[in-house]
């Protein structure tokens, strides 16, 4: 034989070992590793879940408790505003408020007890103002009393009945409203 032949020869192929048949231990030990390792990546799984939910549950009450801290930081805040701005605002308009009432009042009292004696009861300080109202709606049985200076209320008595106009206890109880709100928060 040649070198060359003796080359090919040792590639020719050769006999497989023969594999034996898998053992019925090796295959029961393997299904119940392959099982195991399931759960346990499961179990790893639910465990990471269970955690992830446990850290978005703690985040999201901080965010809730830091939504409520900034709420009442700013109510506080937003409370003086605004009773400032209701006493200011109430007390600049009342006096013009409460002739622009009794006004129109008066009107409506001229068009439906024409005959009937009204009694006017006004602050010192808007009689002669509640004098030309009276004068407007035409009313000549008007009697103006001093309601002092205390308050700036009026009312109004005729036969069929009375009415009070008292802005001032308006804003009392807006300003209350606002309390109360400020309060429930």
């Amino acid at each position: 034989m040649t070198a060359a032949a003796l080359r090919l020869e040792s590639f020719a192929a050769r006999p497989h070992p023969a594999v034996p048949p898998p053992d019925q231990g090796i295959e029961h030990a393997y299904q119940e590793g392959y099982e195991q390792g399931l759960n346990d990546g499961r179990e790893a799984s639910l465990d990471g879940l269970r955690a992830e939910l446990a850290r978005l549950g703690h985040s999201l009450h901080a965010g809730e408790d830091e939504a409520a801290r900034i709420r009442r930081e700013a109510l506080s805040e937003l409370q003086p505003v605004l009773s400032g701005l209701v006493e200011l605002l109430g007390t600049a308009s009342s006096a013009p408020r409460l002739l622009a009432v009794l006004e129109g009042e008066l009107r409506q009292a001229a068009s439906r007890d024409a005959g009937a004696v009204l009694c006017i009861r006004a602050p010192t300080d808007m009689l002669e103002d509640i004098r030309d109202c009276v004068a407007q709606a035409g009313l000549t049985n008007a009697v103006l009393e001093d309601g002092g200076p205390a308050r700036a209320t009026a009312e109004i008595r005729s036969e069929s009945g009375r009415a009070e106009f008292d802005p001032a206890g308006i804003l009392a109880r807006i300003a209350t409203i606002i309390d109360d709100i400020f309060r429930e928060e």
